[in-house]
């Protein structure tokens, strides 16, 4: 074989030449190939978590607005039980007041004056936000503590009170009963 035949085996990639470089292109082309499939795969996992991240997220905030909406709605049903209970509380504390009209005619009207704020509060909480109520009470309290701790020992009486005349009727319709029951037993 002459120099000749040698460089055409070179050029044409037959040589020993050729061989040696043929593996490292071969080895460049793999690695570009593993790379550019690398990148598509890193590029295919980053589309797949950001959908998963958009559907989670979205499944997040579905889940926190029922919670939210079942929490708005218990809310506004112990507000509305609520204002109902002030409501029944004023309707005591009027009870009250006539129970004092015949002792004390002046404490009678100021229990009547108290109920019906009481009235107006149970109104407020039927119809207003109860942050604003509980800013109103707070404000009300800090400016006229005394009127607010004399507003809450009228309430406190007037249910004592309350407490005690209904227990006593209750007493007073079960003695009825057992002597109605008494007299039917001697019939």
């Amino acid at each position: 074989m002459n120099r000749t035949d040698t460089n055409f085996n070179t050029q044409t990639g037959n040589g020993p030449a050729a061989k040696t470089q043929d593996p490292v292109n071969q080895a460049r082309e793999f690695g570009r190939e593993v790379k550019g499939q690398a990148t598509e795969l890193a590029k295919s996992a980053s589309d797949a978590v950001k959908a998963q991240t958009a559907s989670l997220t979205e499944s997040a905030k579905d889940v926190a607005s029922e919670a939210g909406e079942k929490i708005r709605t218990t809310l506004q049903e112990q507000k509305t039980a609520g204002a109902d209970y002030v409501g029944n509380v004023a309707n005591i504390i009027r009870r009250t007041a006539y129970e004092f009209d015949a002792d004390i005619p002046q404490a009678g009207h100021y229990i009547r004056k108290a109920a019906s704020q009481i009235d107006n509060v149970a109104e407020a909480m039927r119809n207003r936000d109860m942050s604003e109520i509980v800013g109103n009470v707070q404000q009300f309290a800090r400016k006229q503590p005394t009127a607010f701790f004399g507003a809450a020992v009228l309430v406190g009486f007037a249910a004592v009170r309350f407490l005690k005349s209904g227990s006593g009727a209750s007493n007073v319709s079960s003695q009825a009963a057992s002597n109605m029951g008494g007299q039917r037993a001697r019939m």
